[in-house]
Order: structure tokens, then sequence, then C-alpha cells
């Protein structure tokens, strides 16, 4: 979840507090980040998108459905092929070259209203360009990034892909997190039906409803994404909040070694990083190719955490009674040791993509041996608010990639490393 942020006054103020509370001159960053200095300078995502969107994409088809059958495609895939490019006849649509839908056959906007009428419509077409955020951006690096963007959308039900200022803010919401992989990834994230935050407060089978219409969009641009934009790089899954727990479905529809994606994917997969979401064991247990990481170097496995403060007891990110299979991003460890300040190589806080203020040794955290949550140490917690009113007071959910920001930074390389030298 990812409100928008304070305006400049308020920024100000924290800068202070912050700078007050750690008692160091921070380093203040215009510009490129320069620990990312082969990194495309761009940090405000792909281009705007068109003014005016056709939805030939969301016709109604002709046979009704029942809330039973919410669940994505299950349309057998066929094995992506042993090949280093991608065919002439399957090229990715470029930004440039938008695909234009003949204007007598494009029918009127049918944008869902209701959740029947969710029943009614096709999924998103992701062959055309104007549906991605992000589309092949830095075509010379040595990974693909597949990438599922936060929650942006506050009140109403779903993110429309009609509605430009949200979908504006989305792209200013992925560049917070596309300074930790564009100097090694080439970048890909789509658009989708999101839940508002607003769906967190419903009963749980309605979040559940509009959790499932979210994630057969996603599964659908994966899906195109494996069989029209994947060319075989090593491949890295990345989200946040919302967009964490649905890289964790994609785990285990597309990883299933019994299906035709599962052994090629296993094969290319460097890590996963669902951060701001909870690992539980029954997760693991039920979809063993999970893997939860438990070292700065292993691959092929899942990167998850979510911050707080000392003494919540529970959260809709990480609920009472469960644990979640965290991983402490400072020492690379699932013990609940806890991991001192200095081990932070530096906190890093975005506006627009763009770092204002960099703090190293910001601070340290441990791992609660009851819920897994990331115990945040070293901070006077006044100065890091949390905007989400569906949080408890204490989460700090907002903050999970920014605090710990160049040591996630330095493991993505770390990990693609470890897995370009065992090949």
């Amino acid at each position: 979840m990812r409100k928008r942020k304070v305006n400049g006054i308020l920024t100000a103020l924290i800068a202070a507090l912050l700078l007050s509370a750690c008692g160091r001159q921070p380093s203040v960053v215009p510009g490129t980040d320069p620990v990312t200095a082969e990194a495309t300078t761009e940090r405000q995502g792909s281009a705007e998108a068109p003014e005016t969107v056709e939805t030939a994409d969301l016709e109604p088809v002709t046979e009704p459905a029942s809330p039973e059958e919410t669940a994505a495609p299950t349309e057998e895939t066929t094995a992506w092929p042993e090949t280093t490019a991608v065919p002439p006849e399957t090229a990715a649509p470029t930004s440039e070259t938008p695909s234009e839908p003949d204007a007598e056959t494009t029918p009127a906007e049918t944008e869902p209203e209701t959740a029947g009428d969710f029943f009614r419509t096709r999924v998103p077409d992701y062959s055309r360009p104007e549906r991605w955020a992000w589309l092949g951006e830095g075509e010379d690096r040595q990974a693909d990034l597949f990438f599922v963007g936060p929650t942006v959308l506050e009140d109403g039900l779903y993110l429309r892909l009609t509605d430009q200022e949200n979908l504006e803010y989305f792209r200013t919401s992925l560049a917070q997190e596309r300074g930790l992989y564009d100097s090694v990834c080439t970048l890909y994230a789509p658009y989708y039906r999101q839940m508002s935050v607003k769906v967190y407060t419903l009963p749980r089978e309605e979040q559940s409803f509009w959790r499932d219409q979210a994630y057969r969009d996603v599964s659908a641009a994966f899906r195109y994404f494996l069989e029209h934009l994947y060319t075989g790089k090593p491949l890295i899954l990345a989200g946040f909040s919302q967009g964490a727990e649905l890289t964790l479905r994609l785990m285990q529809e597309y990883l299933d070694p019994d299906t035709a994606w599962g052994a090629v994917l296993q094969d290319r997969l460097v890590a996963v990083y669902a951060i701001g979401a909870g690992l539980p064991q029954t997760m693991v247990e039920e979809y063993p190719w999970m893997k939860p990481a438990d070292s700065a170097w292993d691959t092929g496995v899942i990167i998850t955490y979510d911050c707080e403060q000392p003494g919540i007891t529970g959260s809709v990110l990480l609920p009472a009674g469960s644990r979640s299979l965290s991983i402490n991003p400072l020492t690379w460890s699932r013990g609940t040791e806890p991991a001192d300040k200095s081990l932070n190589k530096g906190a890093c806080f975005l506006s627009g993509g763009q770092i204002w203020l960099e703090i190293p040794q910001l601070c340290g955290c441990y791992i609660e041996p009851d819920r897994g949550a990331l115990v945040v140490t070293g901070i006077n917690y006044a100065d890091f608010p949390t905007d989400a009113d569906i949080l408890p007071p204490g989460n700090l959910h907002e903050y999970d990639y920014q605090f710990f920001y160049r040591n996630l930074q330095e493991n993505v390389r770390t990990r693609l490393n470890q897995y370009l030298n065992g090949r």
C-alpha cells in the first residue's frame, strides 16, 4: 500500500527530524544514484499512456460465469523454446509503434462497475503497449525483471485502466523501487486492475473476490510476457505490498514443476523479492518449490519481510497466529538475533524515483520470533508516520524498501552474480 506523500513542508520537516535522530550528515543525492551509475537515468517509469485508451480488451463475453470461476486462466501453455531471441513474428511491441485498434470496431467503454461485471469482461490485452508501465526498458541488461506494482488506489474497488491520474501515480510508485533493479535488469511491469485500499476493510470473502480479479490480470500479463517477450535471460520476479502477494501467487501457478513452464522457470529464476508481504509456513508446505531465502547468496528463493515497531501483535499483512518466513536484510539470515545499524549501507528516501536523502547506518532490525515481522530499531518512530489507515499504529510498511535500500540493491547484484557464476 502506498498513499500519496506529504507536501514539501512536511518533507522538509521529516528530513530535519531524520538528521536530528541520526546525529550525522546525510548524503543528499541530486539526480542519478551513484551506486547505479550504469543504470538508466530516467526514474519516472515508462512513457505516458495515450490520453484515449481504447477498451477492445474489455468487451463482454457471451458465456455467463459464476463466483466459483474466479481463478486465473488454466489453459495449457507450451514450453518456452530454447532460443535466445524473440522470434520476429512475436517480437515485443514498442511504445514507438503502438497498436491502434480499428476505430470502427472498437466497442464503447465497458469497464466493469460491479463484481458481476468482472465475470463478463476479458482480461486486458497485454499485446498493447499501453497496458504496460515498463515494457522492455534497458534491453542490454543481464537479467529480466517482471515487477508487480503496489496498491495506489485509496477509494473505490479497483484501479480502472482508463484512470489516467492513478495510472500516472502507479508509474511514479514503480519508480520508487526501480533503482534497485535497473542497473542489471530489463524492466517489465504491467498495469492491472488492482484492488483498492478500501477493499482491505471489507469482509474476507469480498476481499478474496477482488484479489482474485487482480491476480487474473497479473497472470495474463505474465503469460504474455513468457510467450512473447521473454528471451531466456536469468529472471527476477518482484513486487511490493499487494504486488508482492500477487507475485507469490505467480510462483504457485507457474513454477509448479509438473506444469509446462515450471521446470523452465525454476532453471532461470534468480530470486523473488516479495517485499511487504508474508510467506507463511503453510504456503511453503503446500507449494514446496517456494523456498524462503536463507542467506545472501542462494538463488531461486523468496526474499520477504515487512517492517514494524516493537509490540505489534497482528496486521492485515502479518496476522496474529501465523508466522512469515522472513529474512533480515542486514544479516541475510532468518535467525532472530538483532542486527546493528552499522550494517545498514544506506537508507534512501525518494521522490519520483530520485533519491533526495540518503542516511547510512540509519537503523538496525531483528526478526520478531512469533510472527516473523521485521522489527526496526535505533530510530525515533515518531519521525516515520504511516499513512495507511488499515495498518495498526507502529507499522512501518511504507518504509520496507527505503530503510534498507542499499543493502537490497547490493543483494540483487549478489544473487545475480551467484546465479551466473553457477551456470
